[in-house]
């Protein structure tokens, strides 16, 4: 993080003019909110303003194609995000607790708008700490930045290489509050950054070396030897702060080798111990020999890979989310085990002993393998969680570090709550993986905590009844109220027991409550909740409406929440995104479980699913008529049919049009078909990116069935 002069670059004229009619418009809508009363209301921003191409151009020019955070390369996906410093609403400290107003009047004010990464988007979410109160809106001057005393520096309002310490090895170190925060809450510190700027201190070495080589060391100055480095490396290239500062490195070690002593003074956190308040996400898994998987390694896709050009939410709304991991497989092939693993690397020994009491058992059946792991790598931390175990040993051993991340399991067994009022409402806890081991385990009575006065303040449950409208699809003059330890929903001005809604509405409710209740220990703001859901077959008890849009449903009410699911339901991987959808199956003889990596088309129907590689289902149409389509193509194949088999074909024919509305009829589309049935003949169906160069292969072989009949040939 450097200091950028924002003046060095003119505001963008276009956006700005939009910009005032934009504020206008949001602050009619908090005056007139207001007058009804504000909770359980959501405001409306225009994210058209905030892609206006001349802002766009504006931040890639002012932060010279990089983050303004953390100063990586913006990919061409990361050029389109737009990112508010202090946040549009629900403005976070760093327990938690929300404002829920702040900032809303700074959406569209230029001063406030960054460039930035995915990665420190994902990271920084709604949080902006501040010391004291917040500053209030000002209708008399609302552009203006407020004057508070924040947490959080400011590129453009600050000196952060004062305060930011790069060092050698790719961290960053800081001596004072504010840069501890921010190091923090940008997750400056995370696993892939770090190792990006490591290489980067190579590469000033080498320019360093180079420039040593012709000129003595004695003969640099400190600030000549650095401006030349920095001459030879592009802005756009990044990570400027760490080159003055490696620069400043090498020629101190050089001198001091050439017979001056320049003093390198090495630098020590002064408070070690402080523990770490930002947001941890679990990155990576590896299993060796657990159970059914021998060897298996699965990553979340990057949030930079999930990533749109033109974006729709360009970084105003979390509606984007955290990504997810959905596993695709038929029964016994591992995916509960999986989570089970996961599951047991994140729990305390006291926990896992009462679940898995001998860790021997997880160790493969039929293996000559003799001890197996189960490794977890985040996002922040150099050292990844170990749990290993083997046939020898009842007790499993873990290394590394426990990672400070709440985290739920749910198995497929998902019993709804028994209504209690006594012993008082149930309390957050943030592991809790019981119901992931044990059928029986019943999900938490999530309505008695909400409805109950003295557990949930009204400030606080309307934050989470703003999240329980989302998931409703309720309106903002819908209301969620409570009432004699019950919850009610008022819709179109009728009120209504939450408990007299549809099964299907229950079931949901209670999963989605249940999270809610133990994911709430440090804030009641849902939409700034961060931790690791393990949920196996996501589409139990749900009707098949929910089924479709259960992923999104999730998303949005838990946006900073990683969520690793299992289904066989085909209706529940619509609205999985890029690097989500993995497909577990056992390969050849030796029955081995693998792991592909494969998207569903946005778009496709439940059928079109069912029958792609993704379940292999041969057909979903009923068994006569897949066997008439057989034979209807064995008979198109025949090139020297019989006067009996010809009649049996226009038959069969007829009979399919009648059935089948898309049924091919044209000359091209027969000769299509042919082609088709020609090559299926010779192949079988194959998983992942196999299956995509076999239907690469059929394509070519269609195009030149319909070109030998077009040239004759």
């Amino acid at each position: 993080m450097i200091h950028v002069d924002r003046n060095s670059v003119p505001a963008p004229e276009q956006f700005l003019k939009r910009a005032v009619t934009a504020h206008e418009e949001v602050a009619a809508l908090v005056k007139s909110q207001e007058k009804i009363g504000r909770a359980q209301r959501k405001l409306r921003f225009d994210r058209l303003v905030l892609r206006a191409d001349d802002l766009r151009e504006a931040l890639m020019e002012l932060f010279k194609g990089t983050c303004g955070f953390c100063e990586s390369r913006l990919s061409n996906n990361e050029r389109q995000n737009v990112e508010p410093f202090r946040p549009l609403f629900r403005a976070a400290q760093l327990n938690g607790k929300v404002d829920p107003d702040h900032y809303w009047w700074l959406a569209y004010n230029w001063p406030n708008l960054y460039a930035i990464c995915s990665a420190c988007q994902s990271n920084k979410g709604r949080r902006f700490p501040v010391k004291g109160r917040r500053a209030e809106y000002d209708a008399r001057d609302p552009w203006a930045i407020p004057r508070e005393h924040r947490l959080l520096l400011d590129p453009c309002e600050d000196d952060p290489e004062k305060e930011l310490q790069f060092l050698e090895d790719g961290t960053v170190r800081s001596d004072t509050e504010r840069g501890r925060v921010t190091i923090e809450v940008f997750g400056l510190n995370r696993m892939s950054l770090v190792k990006l700027r490591r290489e980067h201190c190579e590469f000033i070495d080498s320019v360093g070396d180079l420039l040593l080589k012709q000129n003595a060391p004695l003969t640099w100055t400190e600030q000549s030897f650095i401006g030349m480095v920095l001459s030879e490396v592009p802005p756009v290239r990044g990570y400027t702060a760490l080159s003055r500062q490696q620069a400043r490195r090498h020629l101190a070690r050089a001198q001091q080798a050439a017979g001056t002593l320049v003093p390198s003074v090495p630098y020590i956190p002064s408070d070690t111990a402080r523990p770490y308040q930002g947001a941890i996400w679990l990155q990576k898994i590896q299993i060796e020999n657990f159970k059914a998987l021998k060897s298996l390694e699965l990553q979340f896709p990057s949030p930079e890979l999930q990533a749109a050009p033109g974006n729709a939410d360009v970084g105003l709304e979390p509606a984007a989310g955290e990504p997810w991991l959905m596993l695709l497989g038929e029964n016994a092939v591992g995916k509960s085990s999986l989570l089970k693993a996961i599951a047991l690397a994140l729990m305390p020994p006291t926990q896992w002993r009462k679940y898995a009491e001998d860790a021997r058992d997880w160790m493969t059946r039929g293996s000559n393998a003799t001890s197996g792991m189960i490794r977890l790598e985040f996002t922040v931390g150099a050292q990844p969680l170990e749990l290993h175990f083997s046939r020898k040993r009842k007790d499993a051993v873990r290394k590394g570090e426990f990672p400070d991340v709440a985290v739920l399991g749910y198995g497929s067994t998902r019993l709804l709550p028994k209504t209690s009022l006594a012993g008082g409402p149930p309390r957050p806890e943030r592991r809790r993986m019981q119901n992931l081991f044990d059928s029986r385990a019943q999900l938490r009575d999530a309505e008695h905590w909400l409805a109950d006065r003295r557990a949930v303040k009204p400030r606080d449950f309307d934050l989470l009844a703003t999240s329980l409208k989302t998931l409703l699809s309720l309106g903002d003059d819908d209301r969620i109220s409570r009432r004699r330890m019950e919850l009610s929903a008022k819709i179109f001005g009728t009120a209504m027991p939450i408990r007299s809604l549809s099964d299907g509405y229950q079931s949901v409710l209670a999963l989605a409550t249940d999270m809610m209740l133990n994911l709430s220990g440090a804030t009641f703001d849902m939409e700034g909740v961060e931790g690791l859901v393990l949920l196996d077959e996501i589409e139990v008890h749900l009707h098949p409406r929910w089924k479709i849009a259960i992923v999104g449903a999730l998303r949005q009410l838990f946006p900073r929440v990683r969520f690793i699911a299992t289904t066989h339901d085909p209706l529940c991987v619509q609205g999985l995104r890029k690097g989500e959808l993995h497909i577990m199956t056992r390969q050849g003889d030796s029955r081995d479980v693998t792991i592909d990596q494969f998207d569903v088309p946005p778009g496709a129907r439940a059928d079109q699913i069912l029958t792609g590689a993704w379940f292999g289902v041969p057909s979903t149409r009923d068994p006569e008529t897949v066997a008439m389509m057989r034979e209807h193509s064995s008979l198109l194949q025949n090139q020297a049919k019989t006067p009996a088999e010809e009649e049996r074909f226009e038959r069969l024919d007829g009979e399919l049009r009648r059935r089948v509305d898309e049924y091919i009829g044209t000359e091209d589309e027969q000769i299509a078909l042919k082609a088709a049935a020609d090559f299926k003949a010779e192949q079988r169906p194959r998983l992942g990116k196999a299956a995509e160069a076999s239907a690469a292969e059929l394509r070519d072989k269609i195009v030149e069935a319909l070109r030998s009949r077009q040239t004759g040939a």
